[in-house]
């Protein structure tokens, strides 16, 4: 039969055809997206001497296997910070659950000792080396259970002004954390943002554009 009426049987199998080939274009595209952030993230891993552990990715979704204590949360940090990547998991229990409080705040000072969580001066404005720590402090705290408050404790490096003003700042930096915490999934009822002003330096002598961060 000629005619238009002739090859409309054939438009579902067009049809079919044409989505078959989108999807496959899809999963393509998703396999490589994944085959490009789990080499990235390796990469990212190695550079920063984690090995010993794996990290595979659903869509731009990473889980972490194999890392414990605070090789954990750097190796999360690693990977958060690889371009493209959405999420960042430990697999089984491999994050803090189980440890005491003193064993969570041991391993959350190293962490802050080693990468403090810094601000642009004068800001609560958190730098990208700040984030990057907040974000594996994050880690740590997610799920864990053993504390019943965080403090938050935000500090300047030296008074701006008036006493008033330096308060407001380093209260502002507390709650610019908080928000990263809860973001993160730590509860906010456990969480309490705190000011210290300039009154708190560091006895190091080191830079105090930063949060500390106290279990209780």
């Amino acid at each position: 039969m000629s005619g238009p009426r002739g090859w409309l049987p054939l438009i579902p199998l067009g049809l079919l055809v044409t989505g078959v080939l989108t999807l496959l274009a899809g999963w393509t595209t998703g396999q490589d997206i994944e085959a490009d952030l789990t080499e990235r993230s390796a990469a990212a891993l190695a550079e920063k001497g984690l090995g010993g552990g794996a990290v595979t990715f659903d869509g731009r979704d990473a889980t972490l296997d194999g890392f414990t204590g605070d090789r954990a949360a750097q190796a999360a940090a690693a990977v958060r910070s690889v371009t493209g990547v959405r999420v960042v998991e430990q697999a089984g229990d491999n994050g803090s659950g189980g440890q005491s409080v003193e064993e969570l705040q041991a391993e959350i000072d190293r962490l802050l000792g080693e990468t403090p969580i810094t601000f642009v001066p004068d800001t609560a404005e958190l730098t990208q080396e700040g984030a990057r720590s907040a974000r594996a402090v994050a880690d740590l705290l997610t799920g864990a259970r053993e504390f019943s408050e965080i403090e938050v404790g935000g500090h300047v490096a030296a008074t701006p002004g008036d006493e008033s003003t330096a308060m407001t700042l380093s209260t502002r930096r507390a709650e610019t954390v908080v928000d990263l915490l809860t973001s993160a999934g730590v509860p906010a009822e456990q969480i309490t943002a705190r000011g210290y002003g300039a009154t708190r330096p560091r006895t190091d002598g080191g830079d105090n554009r930063r949060v500390e961060i106290t279990l209780r």
